[in-house]
C-alpha cells in the first residue's frame, strides 16, 4: 500500500483576461477556495469591472439600468485577487501600464492583412488616445427641463 503525500505548500492560479472564460473561471475558482485553502488565485483584467454584453441592447433600449449588467470584480470575487492592467513579457523584460498596452497595440497591428486597414485602425487608435469620448445622454422626457424662449421669437410670438 501506498502513502499519500500531500503538499503542504500553496498552488497559484493565474487567469489572464476577463471575458466570459476568465470570469466563469475565476467564479468556479471563487466556490472551490470557499470549502478549501492552500490556492492562490490571481485575474489578470483590463478592466475592474465585468461587463455582461449580452445585455447590453437592453441598457440601450431603456428596459435595464446599466448597473444590473455591470459588476464590480470586487463584490464578484471576494477571494481571488485581481490585477488591473495589462502586463508584457518580451525576451524576459516585463512590461506593465501604457508600454504593455503600445506593445499590444503593435503586435495587433502588424497581424492585420492591408496596409490600408493598419493605417486606418492605427489613426483610430490615436484619435481615442488623443481625444476624449463622446458621450450621448438618452431620456425618456420626463426629466427634460421645459426649454426657454428666445426674447426675438417672444416678440414674434414663436414658441418651441
Amino acid at each position: 500500500m501506498h502513502a499519500v503525500q500531500r503538499v503542504t505548500s500553496s498552488r497559484r492560479v493565474l487567469i489572464l483576461g476577463d471575458g466570459f472564460g476568465g470570469i466563469y473561471a475565476a467564479l468556479e475558482l471563487e466556490r472551490i477556495l470557499a470549502r478549501r485553502t492552500g490556492l492562490e488565485v490571481t485575474l489578470v483584467t483590463r478592466d475592474n469591472f465585468f461587463l455582461f454584453t449580452p445585455m447590453l441592447h437592453e441598457v440601450a433600449a431603456s428596459d435595464l439600468e446599466l448597473s444590473t449588467i455591470v459588476n464590480p470584480l470586487r463584490k464578484l470575487l471576494r477571494r481571488i485577487d485581481t490585477f488591473v492592467g495589462q502586463v508584457a513579457n518580451v525576451l524576459g523584460v516585463r512590461f506593465s501600464g501604457f508600454v504593455a498596452w503600445w506593445l499590444w497595440r503593435t503586435i495587433y497591428l502588424s497581424k492585420l492583412p492591408r496596409l490600408e486597414k493598419k493605417v486606418r485602425v492605427a489613426l483610430d487608435w490615436t484619435l481615442d488616445l488623443c481625444f476624449a469620448k463622446d458621450f450621448a445622454c438618452l431620456s425618456d422626457g420626463r426629466a427634460a427641463r421645459p426649454r426657454a424662449v428666445m426674447p426675438a421669437a417672444r416678440e414674434a410670438g414663436v414658441t418651441s
